[in-house]
């Protein structure tokens, strides 16, 4: 049923992957949700069913979809027990990550983590593009370094 799901899930209209994912919740529950539902279908699952959650590790929403929402829950609610590089490495996690979040990461682990920001650019919005570049202007404030182009085309 899985892969039928995924299969089909794009020709869906939101109302029927939305009515999917709540009878999949109704009757198997959202541990079953997170451990079945791949892609974009998995964008439907409500926060609400999110916060029932326990025991989740970052390996298993490596396949999934996540609305800016459901990653800003998500990287919160793993923050508390998994560190900030396997979050960034996650991919659709990187959604999750707050302004705030990325002033306050570590010159070091901003500069070697780097690669993983660069790989998900297009999951960032215009405002997370900008605070991160404002953070890479802050790190590399020397005459010698460069910021990447993509980030300097963030900045004012």
């Amino acid at each position: 049923m899985d892969s039928v799901l995924h299969q089909h899930a794009t020709y869906l209209s939101p109302a029927q992957q939305h009515a999917i994912i709540s009878q999949i919740l109704t009757s198997e529950g959202i541990s079953e949700v997170v451990r079945t539902i791949r892609g974009l279908l998995f964008s439907e699952v409500p926060l609400s069913a999110l916060l029932k959650l326990s025991g989740l590790e970052t390996a298993a929403l490596e396949d999934k979809h996540l609305t800016c929402s459901q990653a800003i829950f998500l990287y919160d609610y793993l923050s508390k027990k998994t560190s900030d590089v396997d979050l960034i490495r996650t991919g659709q996690l990187l959604k999750g990550t707050t302004c705030d979040r990325i002033h306050k990461m570590d010159d070091k682990f901003l500069i070697e983590n780097f690669p993983f920001f660069k790989r998900n650019f297009h999951l960032l919005s215009p405002f997370q593009m900008n605070c991160l570049a404002w953070r890479f202007w802050d790190i590399l404030d020397s005459p010698n370094s460069t910021i990447p182009s993509v980030l300097m085309l963030a900045l004012p």
